[in-house]
């Protein structure tokens, strides 16, 4: 085999990261206005039981998907089903500005997430905890504040 032939890519074999035991659904809602892009993630072996569910709300520059994976992989392999959202004028969301950090707009944002995370026919609205990093963390006191009912928070702020 020649140089050429070790750099040539088409006999290249890739490994099939599908995940069965995994159903992923994407969605929207509307908070302040805006259409927000939302992804939840469940457990395949559900059978249609009403899971436990996390809202996951990410930091300052945080859209779905960044970072999270992880986290997402474990709380789903838990048996949780798991919410991602972007916030407006973020990632897949709608809204102008783009980009623009306004902690009052984004903690009414996460609160129409958890209100959309409480609608889904797989999630049992009274077993949901709430979960943020960084700046979403602060956002997460605020939103479980309003909440009594939420089963807890996970905070991860340095």
């Amino acid at each position: 085999m020649n140089a050429c032939e070790r750099g040539n890519m088409t006999h290249r074999r890739n490994p099939d990261i599908t995940d069965d035991s995994v159903i992923t659904t994407k969605s929207t809602f509307v908070a302040d206005g805006n259409t927000c892009a939302a992804t939840l993630h469940a457990p395949g072996s559900a059978g249609g039981q009403r899971l436990p569910a996390i809202l996951m709300v990410g930091g300052w520059g945080s859209v779905q998907n960044a970072l999270t994976a992880s986290f997402v992989n474990r709380f789903v392999a838990a048996g949780y089903a798991v919410m991602e959202f972007d916030f407006p004028g973020w990632g897949m969301s709608g809204g102008w500005p783009r980009q623009d950090i306004n902690p009052w707009r984004r903690v009414r944002a996460a609160n129409a997430a958890l209100a959309h995370l409480k609608s889904q026919a797989q999630v049992d609205a009274h077993r949901i905890v709430l979960w943020g990093t960084s700046f979403g963390g602060g956002h997460i006191v605020d939103l479980a504040a309003a909440h009594p009912d939420l089963q807890g928070a996970i905070i991860q702020v340095p």
